[in-house]
């Protein structure tokens, strides 16, 4: 949002200027509606929602900052998870957000997607001198769940584990950078160290139910040019299940055996620059 947040090691006074593109895919006219979880560095809420008149074809441009401005957000706030809805298919409504300063050195962009699931797995992350990792886990559902974020370390033996209850739209945010730089323990005291995980601990309310509730997002942060990565886990949903024989032969008042077999189901989102 327009006041960065300190962890994206921009240059002081640096104010962005963030906008969401909602773009009307389609041949008919509808109205969305735009909602914001915030969250800054001691509090955290959710906005109003916001209704877009969208036309054919059409692109509309939704000001934050302006939004900020007439206090609809805090003007502190330096995140946010933008839930955009409307009466239509997935495919007719997409969206892109992206905050930069004027000069456009400085900021990011993130693609939406409409992916939950109860399991993601992810792969590099970088902190060091030059560059930060800030991964958010979100609750997409309508149930409270316990979500845990496992950063696997020396080839797979150890991890490192943050848990967290998470209500309805809650998101918990982690600066790698501050975890590393503080030795932060885990709740067995342990330190993190290389490849991320994320799944919902089993015995959570709902697990493995439907799709699951969970969503993700990560940004890796380059210091020397000011420039931010988005890239996002692998969803590792449930299997998709298929018949062996198809069609299966039965000769006429007899049987014959048939067997469901299945085959998994990754979803994978490329990062954008």
């Amino acid at each position: 949002m327009s006041n960065p947040d300190p962890a994206l090691g921009f240059p002081a006074g640096a104010i962005l200027q963030p906008r969401v593109f909602v773009r009307n895919a389609s041949g008919a006219a509808f109205t969305a509606h735009i909602y914001f979880d915030w969250r800054s560095a001691t509090a955290s809420g959710k906005s109003a929602a916001v209704d877009l008149a969208l036309k054919p074809n059409a692109t509309q441009v939704v000001d934050v900052a302006a939004l900020q401005a007439q206090k609809l957000l805090p003007a502190d706030a330096h995140w946010a998870a933008v839930i955009l809805s409307a009466p239509v298919q997935p495919n007719d409504l997409m969206a892109v957000a992206a905050s930069y300063d004027q000069t456009g050195r400085y900021g990011a962009q993130t693609p939406f997607n409409d992916q939950l699931a109860f399991h993601w797995e992810g792969g590099k992350w970088e902190v060091d001198a030059m560059h930060n990792s800030l991964v958010t886990v979100g609750n997409g559902g309508n149930k409270a769940v316990r979500a845990q974020l496992s950063i696997f370390y020396n080839e797979g033996k150890g991890q490192y584990q943050v848990e967290q209850m998470l209500a309805p739209d809650e998101q918990m945010g982690l600066d790698f950078g501050k975890l590393i730089h503080d030795q932060v323990p885990d709740k067995d005291g342990r330190r993190p160290a290389a490849r991320s995980h994320l799944r919902r601990i089993p015995g959570s309310r709902s697990h493995r139910r439907g799709g699951g509730n969970l969503y993700e997002g990560k940004v890796i942060l380059d210091k020397t040019y000011g420039h931010a990565t988005y890239g996002c886990m692998t969803c590792c949903g449930y299997a998709e299940p298929y018949m062996e024989f198809d069609p299966l032969g039965v000769a006429v008042s007899s049987y014959s055996n048939q067997v469901v077999l299945h085959r998994t189901i990754a979803s994978t989102f490329l990062p954008s620059a």
